[in-house]
């Protein structure tokens, strides 16, 4: 088994990573990836000049998954100093075509293993809705736990802590 390969989205694959979308009746799981991306644009705009000064900021980072050729699905996660410098693994998303061959899993642990690297003992969090049923056992499988937080949108939080590598 391979493991997953995450590009930072950029020109060269934007539009590709766009064809990406969940099933129809996953939809209220998860914004659009063009919701995603275009929130990750503005934040990077709104925080330009400040970033150019040294200053750390919050930030929105979308990467696109592949395994070996096959672009399967999206992440996106950030920093959010809004958050109390809160590190979140806000948006997973496999794409449809993709779905029920263990790509979920993989995303997650691997994604985590990426976060690890660039941010390692920090803990990380996610937010999921009660019915998604599929996404909290992945979700689980993988140490993370209910906090007994809410996000702005009514989902659940949950939290991890990366290891320290």
């Amino acid at each position: 088994m391979n493991k997953l390969r995450f590009e930072n989205v950029d020109d060269s694959n934007r539009e590709q990573v766009l064809k990406i979308k969940p099933f129809d009746e996953q939809i209220n799981f998860i914004e659009s990836v063009e919701e995603c991306l275009n929130e990750a644009d503005e934040m990077t705009l709104f925080y330009k000049e400040r970033r150019r000064n040294g200053e750390k900021t919050s930030f929105w980072q979308p990467m696109a998954v592949y395994d070996v050729e096959d672009l399967i699905g999206f992440i996106m996660y950030g920093h959010m100093l809004s958050t109390s410098d809160r590190l979140w693994l806000d948006r997973i998303l496999v794409d449809k075509n993709f779905q029920s061959m263990g790509y979920g899993k993989r995303i997650v642990a691997d994604s985590l293993a990426l976060l690890a690297g660039k941010f390692p003992g920090k803990k990380v969090y996610l937010s999921v809705y009660d019915n998604n049923v599929r996404a909290i056992k992945i979700y689980q499988d993988l140490g993370f736990a209910f906090n007994g937080e809410l996000d702005d949108g009514g989902e659940k939080v949950m939290e991890t802590v990366l290891p320290a590598i």
